[in-house]
């Protein structure tokens, strides 16, 4: 069983689960390893904490969803991954990508939470 969720990787160990398919991964794939082995290990304490720090980034949805949540996750998560210096190109028609107001909230939310400098 895979779950597809951002936020619930250290639950998804708990209910038998084999993983996770996390949109989130593609940007904070290192927290939601840790979360993953820390639940594996049984060591809920560090699984939830680093289950916090990935879903904290859960903060990059907001500027480009104020149409529409898918909105704000595809474009969101597109604009951070060029943010981070990966060439994932547009979003795909009908869906806009981001503008600049957009884009410059996306990165400080970035360099809030570390991931860019």
């Amino acid at each position: 069983m895979f779950l597809g969720s951002d936020t619930l990787t250290d639950v998804a160990v708990l209910l038998g689960g084999q993983g996770t398919v996390p949109t989130l991964g593609n940007i904070a794939a290192p927290w939601l390893v840790e979360a993953d082995e820390a639940a594996v290990a049984g060591d809920w304490e560090r699984s939830a904490a680093a289950q916090a720090k990935a879903t904290a980034l859960k903060r990059i949805y907001v500027p480009a969803g104020k149409e529409s949540f898918f909105r704000g996750v595809f474009a969101g998560i597109k604009c951070a991954l060029t943010l981070l210096g990966f060439q994932v190109g547009p979003t795909a028609p009908p869906m806009m990508t981001c503008d600049k107001e957009e884009t410059r909230a996306i990165e400080m939310i970035l360099r809030e939470e570390g991931l860019l400098a």
